[in-house]
């Protein structure tokens, strides 16, 4: 006889798809073999994607944070708010444990686990600068466990001063079926996105955001150009909020760099990364501030495209230099022309580090390694929960 699925409630703060959400969606359907998961979301893209997979969606209408005083007083109604929800997903559902992704939901949902005695699992995504360090102390201590996804990451909750012997590194996956080279075409993704179908093209597929390293991608593919006139650099992603000004200079800076815009194109959606990836020669990830693990380095390997990355955060422990691609300081952006003219130039080293990007994805990397991790973590939770 089959055992019945624990019913695990999500707990999201953003209602955006973002990467730490984009990671708990990929999960769904490998963790449905285990597990019955129950949505708390805001309204929004985030909880669509929810729907779309079958998952129960329980939605919460939390305040907007306001600047300084003010956001005090929006924190606090937020964890009331919070309480009452999860209050009313466990007299629904029951749920045998919480799992909060990222650092500020876990905050939210700290009162109503504490309260109903729900184990409560932070899912951090993140690499946390001082000024956080005691909500993360404080999350480190109350969780039953720590979930993150890079060794990096875990390194810095140590940093931080907070307990690591309930920190568990389960790196993200893919699902390999979706990220298949083979369905997507090079000369019928450049003709989609109106790219030239011979010239050696470099992307760097991130949110445009200062942090990472679109000015420093631009600034080397001006380089690159003066010595290969035929390459083609792609800035694609989708701008944040707020980010008008960082976008201005990101423009003035391609125009200033390539007047004609046909050699240095912006792209500014989020949209087709499969597509994008399939056009690509080689793509760049040239994060300045630590990255936990960046999705589009995976989503790369496991589209068969060689990566060059900086050597801060999680990057490193995906990037093997000289085997699957090439890692480069942050901010180094003659170190960073240098790589991109390496491998724009050289087809075989293309072809090389992508295959073996693309084995180490099968090896390391895949959704349903990482969901067998998670379901173990809350399993192992729930259970330490009942004796």
């Amino acid at each position: 006889m089959t055992a019945p699925r624990r019913r695990i409630c999500f707990f999201h703060f953003f209602a955006f798809l973002g990467g730490a959400e984009k990671v708990s969606l990929y999960l769904q359907p490998f963790l449905a073999r285990e597990i019955e998961a129950i949505a708390l979301v805001p309204p929004g893209k985030l909880a669509e994607a929810y729907r779309a997979q079958g998952v129960a969606v329980e939605v919460m209408r939390l305040l907007a944070i306001p600047p300084f005083p003010l956001n005090l007083l929006a924190h606090a109604t937020n964890c009331l708010l919070s309480f009452w929800y999860i209050l009313r997903a466990w007299l629904r559902h029951r749920p045998a444990a919480i799992v909060a992704i990222n650092l500020m939901a876990a905050i939210y949902a700290l009162l109503g686990a504490e309260i109903l005695h729900i184990p409560l699992i932070l899912h951090s995504h993140d690499i946390f600068g001082g000024r956080l360090a005691w909500p993360v102390r404080l999350l480190a201590s109350r969780c039953r466990m720590v979930i993150v996804d890079s060794q990096a990451v875990r390194e810095n909750f140590g940093d931080l001063g907070a307990r690591v012997d309930n920190v568990r590194v389960i790196y993200n996956g893919l699902d390999l079926k979706t990220w298949n080279p083979s369905a997507h075409e090079r000369a019928t993704a450049r003709k989609a996105l109106g790219l030239p179908p011979d010239a050696p093209i470099a992307a760097t597929i991130c949110q445009m955001a200062e942090w990472k390293g679109v000015e420093d991608f631009l600034a080397a593919a001006e380089m690159v150009l003066r010595d290969m006139p035929q390459a083609v650099f792609l800035a694609a992603g989708a701008p944040y909020v707020g980010g008008e000004e960082f976008l201005r200079r990101l423009k003035a800076q391609a125009s200033a760099a390539d007047p004609g815009g046909e050699s240095i194109r912006l792209r500014l959606e989020m949209g087709g990364v499969p597509t994008l990836l399939a056009a690509a020669n080689v793509v760049v990830q040239a994060s300045r501030l630590p990255d936990p693990l960046p999705t589009i380095v995976l989503e790369a390997m496991a589209m068969e495209r060689p990566v060059i990355g900086t050597q801060v955060g999680g990057i490193p422990e995906m990037v093997v230099p000289r085997v699957t691609g090439l890692l480069v300081p942050a901010r180094d952006v003659a170190a960073l022309a240098g790589a991109m003219r390496e491998v724009l130039s050289d087809e075989s080293i293309q072809t090389e580090w992508g295959g073996a990007g693309r084995r180490r994805v099968e090896q390391m990397f895949r959704a349903e390694q990482s969901a067998r991790s998670v379901a173990a973590v809350i399993e192992e939770c729930a259970r330490s929960a009942q004796v």
